[in-house]
């Protein structure tokens, strides 16, 4: 298990910082309590994830699959400085991927860097056409950690590596029949 998955994250190759231009008000990026790790021995349980809920993922510098709800109520008094309106005319003080690579940071950043981490995206349930949950997951790389216009080491992400990010969920003992590898901008049948 542990060959397998140091041979996906040598095809991911390292973590980037990236750059964010006025964004300044998000820090400081906090890991949070709702953050999960997996890694070997520790599965991803997608079961136990509520699909309700849009999920934030990142793999970061050491090679966990980082994950944690967008929305949480601690974020509130977590991310104080953060204050977005949704649609429905509340404030947002959601999570970003940053505090999820937060984790592992040992220094201080430069105002306008969010922390290294490999690649990152969202997973959400998929509805039917009752807006339902089916049993599976979406997962997309919709983050700015893929992309080259952000990443200090200018690395080209592909749509290939939200598909090892499936192989290393695998590799770590996720059941990943119930995950769909969604390309950001791909969309389905259904227009979701």
């Amino acid at each position: 298990m542990i060959d397998q998955v140091t041979d996906v994250l040598n095809r991911f190759g390292g973590a980037s910082p990236i750059f964010v231009r006025g964004r300044a008000f998000e820090r400081p990026y906090i890991s949070p309590p709702t953050a999960r790790a997996v890694r070997v021995g520790a599965p991803l349980d997608l079961a136990a994830l509520d699909p309700s809920l849009v999920y934030l993922w990142i793999v970061d510098s050491k090679g966990d699959f980082r994950i944690a709800p967008e929305q949480d109520p601690s974020y509130t008094r977590l991310y104080p400085r953060r204050v977005y309106e949704l649609s429905e005319g509340r404030p947002d003080h959601g999570l970003k991927h940053a505090d999820l690579a937060a984790v592992n940071l040992r220094w201080w950043l430069p105002r306008m860097l969010r922390p290294p981490a490999r690649t990152g995206g969202e997973l959400r349930a998929e509805l039917d056409s009752s807006d339902l949950p089916t049993g599976r997951w979406i997962m997309n790389d919709d983050s700015a950690y893929n992309s080259r216009r952000a990443r200090l080491d200018r690395k080209v992400m592909t749509e290939n590596n939200l598909y090892l990010v499936t192989e290393l969920l695998a590799a770590l003992g996720t059941d990943i029949s119930c995950i769909v590898a969604r390309a950001r901008g791909v969309v389905d049948a259904s227009g979701r």
